[in-house]
């Protein structure tokens, strides 16, 4: 293709307009910096091929009261995970139906529901130095906190009005 004098003068016109706005070679290579391989990572940091702590590496770890002292949200675990829970419980509460002078929830909800109010409990119980031992007290709460939940709480209406709880499903 034959370049005419009209297109010289265009393409310099806009070289000098456009100077500055296009980013330079450098620019792009510092903007796509090549990621260094794991096992380069690995040996710097003093850990193995897959990320385990290699024996007799300067890596150290913490006791709780330092981890502590550095995070101090970690003494009360429930108010990193408190928003998230108030999110869920209400979203639960305004699906709940109101029957005569029962409200009535869905075993699905109910499940949920009674599954926040322990992560919750435990969470709390974690903020006072308490460790659960194994994953079968998480459900055992829940049966026998969903059962005292079920006889002995009421729902609150927004206009006031206390009503019995009932699951359905």
């Amino acid at each position: 293709m034959v370049e005419n004098k009209n297109d010289k003068i265009a393409k310099g016109l806009m070289a000098d307009k456009l100077d500055g706005y296009l980013p330079t070679r450098e620019d792009v290579d510092d903007a796509f910096e090549v990621p260094v391989p794991l096992s380069e990572r690995a040996r710097v940091r003093g850990r193995g091929e897959y990320g385990v702590p290699v024996m007799g590496s300067k890596t150290s770890s913490l006791s709780r009261r330092d981890w502590v002292a550095r995070n101090p949200a970690l003494e009360t675990p429930h108010v990193l995970s408190k928003p998230k829970a108030d999110e869920k419980l209400l979203r639960i509460k305004y699906m709940t139906r109101i029957v005569g002078d029962e409200a009535v929830y869905l075993q699905e909800d109910w499940d949920e529901a009674v599954s926040e109010v322990v992560k919750m409990m435990l969470d709390c119980a974690e903020g006072v130095g308490l460790v659960v031992k194994n994953g079968a007290l998480g459900q055992a709460m829940r049966l026998v906190v969903g059962q005292a939940m079920l006889e002995d709480m009421y729902y609150m209406c927004d206009s006031g009005d206390v009503l019995k709880v009932r699951v359905e499903g």
